[in-house]
Formats: structure tokens, C-alpha cells, sequence
């Protein structure tokens, strides 16, 4: 019995990132939510771990939502030879990669 879908592979990322990637990719997140619902107080440096992590294919953007208040959320990256961009930037707002 084969399996080849098991990945045995351990994570490259501190279990602060990887929380992080796992609420990132299930939609997207604000920084109040990181702060008081997943107990991140310095979630910059864990955001940068989760970004280079998923890189090239996707990026983290951000989009201000006014009164200090900062959206994340993962999309897939603009590659010039497939044509790939986000869904933020075909709806108009431009968010700010990160």
C-alpha cells in the first residue's frame, strides 16, 4: 500500500507562523484579530517567516482599513508569463504587498 499523499516532511515554520498560516488561509485577517484572538503581540516578524515560506506562488498583501486597523490576506502572485494576479487587484482594490 502506497502513500503518496502523506507529507512526513517536518514544517520550516515557528509554530507562532504556522498558526498564522493556518488562520491566513482559511480568509482574511486583521491585525486586532491577530492580536487578541490568536495572542500574537509581535506578529510582524511571524507574517515575514509565513511570506517567505509561501513565496513565489503567493504573497501576503495588505489593505488599510483606516483607524489603525490593517487587513491580511494571502493571493496568489503576479507572474507575468501566466498572467496570474490577485482577486483584490481584479476587483479595483489595490492592496499593498507586504
Amino acid at each position: 500500500m502506497e502513500q503518496t499523499s502523506m507529507n512526513f516532511k517536518p514544517s520550516t515554520l515557528t509554530p507562532q507562523a504556522q498558526k498564522l498560516l493556518n488562520r491566513l488561509e482559511q480568509g482574511p485577517i486583521t491585525n486586532v484579530y491577530i492580536r487578541d484572538e490568536l495572542r500574537l503581540l509581535e506578529y510582524r516578524r511571524r507574517k515575514f517567516e509565513v511570506k517567505k515560506h509561501i513565496e513565489p506562488d503567493r504573497t501576503i498583501v495588505k489593505k488599510f482599513l483606516g483607524k489603525g486597523i490593517v487587513e491580511y490576506s494571502i493571493v496568489a502572485s503576479f507572474n507575468c508569463k501566466t498572467g496570474l494576479i490577485s482577486r483584490e487587484a481584479d476587483a479595483g482594490n489595490q492592496p499593498a504587498a507586504t
